[in-house]
């Protein structure tokens, strides 16, 4: 275009030089973050840390779902079933936990305070029923009590248990 206006029709063109550099620095301040974000986005749909579905925590302590991954943004339903929009440019920096990775099976601990008097082999017994007894909690593997530490007046049980996937 410039080289028709000077070449063509003669007419200096350095102010119109300075003027689109002027106003390209301005759209590239304007869409920075715009463009972090979409950059951002491709390498997320390349790399695949995550996908639909997946139920994710970021170092920030947001959690959910994943409902939706576009170029911009990455939507989040948490358990309160809202929705958390997060930019992508934050999603390429965050550390990423993903609780449907490498299975949708999870295991978590529960700790227990016991009193001294009551026999080991009833609490453990005891716990493993409880456990077994929930809906959600598998039965392979089993629950899987034990002893974690002797304090001065109760005794802490650990009760590691899994359940079929991690929004149980």
């Amino acid at each position: 275009l410039f080289a028709i206006v000077a070449f063509v029709f003669e007419q200096p063109v350095t102010g119109l030089l300075a003027t689109s550099g002027v106003v390209a620095v301005v759209l590239g301040f304007a869409l920075q973050n715009t463009l972090s974000d979409v950059f951002s986005g491709i390498a997320l749909n390349m790399e695949h840390p995550f996908r639909q579905g997946d139920w994710i925590r970021l170092d920030t302590g947001l959690e959910g779902e994943v409902v939706e991954i576009n170029w911009r943004a990455t939507h989040l339903r948490s358990r309160h079933d809202t929705e958390i929009v997060q930019p992508n440019s934050s999603m390429a920096t965050a550390r990423i936990i993903n609780f449907h990775y490498p299975d949708v099976s999870y295991a978590f601990n529960v700790q227990v305070r016991v009193a001294y008097k009551v026999p080991p082999a009833r609490v453990k017994s005891t716990l493993k029923a409880a456990a077994l007894a929930c809906e959600h909690i598998k039965r392979h593997p089993g629950p899987i009590p034990r002893i974690l530490s002797f304090e001065d007046s109760f005794v802490m049980y650990d009760l590691k248990v899994w359940v079929s996937d991690f929004s149980k």
